[in-house]
């Protein structure tokens, strides 16, 4: 891929939207560059706004999806200089 391609996907931004909202899925998603992750039964105008939102460049997840990485972040040690 030239220069000019890899500059183009630079600008792309990616919304999951998925039956499955389980840890795995939404960790993995994300580690593979999604901007946003979305369970199908989000409503057309929420799914319209987090298209929205990452054209923006800015992230968004659905409750279900933040309440796992909440969940997984407290569930952490903590730092032993934070």
């Amino acid at each position: 891929m030239d220069d000019i391609e890899d500059e183009a996907l630079d600008r792309v931004r990616v919304v999951i939207l998925t039956n499955y909202g389980f840890d795995e899925n939404v960790f993995n998603g994300l580690r593979a560059g999604a901007s946003g992750f979305l369970v199908k039964d989000t409503e057309p105008t929420d799914l319209v706004q987090a298209v929205r939102v990452t054209a923006r460049g800015e992230a968004l997840l659905s409750p279900a999806a933040t309440r796992t990485l909440i969940s997984e972040f407290v569930a952490r040690p903590r730092c032993a200089h934070g």
